[in-house]
């Protein structure tokens, strides 16, 4: 088994460490986790209680249908990669693909009609799913 360093995240996970600059390393990382997820779920509900505006927004003339600005989803979500520790992910990429897969493409996909009759059930599924996405992404 490869050996990790002290105060990592992955020392308390892999190698068994409770000492406690592992049990600190392991804290930030899982409260980073549960903010990135509990953002997810929040970002879900708020765009399918505004889908119309939201869908608006898209301008498919642009280069990028958000915009050209960075979005506010990325930064937070970069923000809170960097507090997990990921090793050598190249988490200016990782966040624009997480907000990707979490801002443009849930309007894109899911029909108008879906998301009128059964918008409860499809935000539930859809925060589901942006949890086991992050937690598989972001294992230690």
């Amino acid at each position: 088994m490869k050996e990790h360093e002290h105060g990592t995240n992955q020392r308390y996970n892999l190698g068994c460490c409770r000492c406690t600059p592992c049990r600190h390393a392991h804290a930030v990382y899982s409260a980073a986790r549960r903010r990135l997820i509990a953002y997810g779920r929040a970002r879900i509900d708020f765009l399918i209680g505004h889908r119309d505006i939201a869908r608006a927004a898209l301008d498919g003339s642009q280069p990028v249908p958000a915009g050209s600005q960075t979005p506010m989803s990325r930064a937070h979500i970069r923000f809170l990669l960097g507090q997990m520790s990921l090793g050598a992910a190249d988490l200016d990429v990782l966040a624009t693909q997480l907000t990707a897969a979490l801002d443009g493409p849930l309007l894109l996909y899911l029909s108008s009609a879906i998301l009128t009759e059964a918008a409860p059930q499809v935000s539930e599924r859809l925060g589901r799913g942006w949890e086991d996405l992050v937690q598989r992404v972001c294992r230690p």
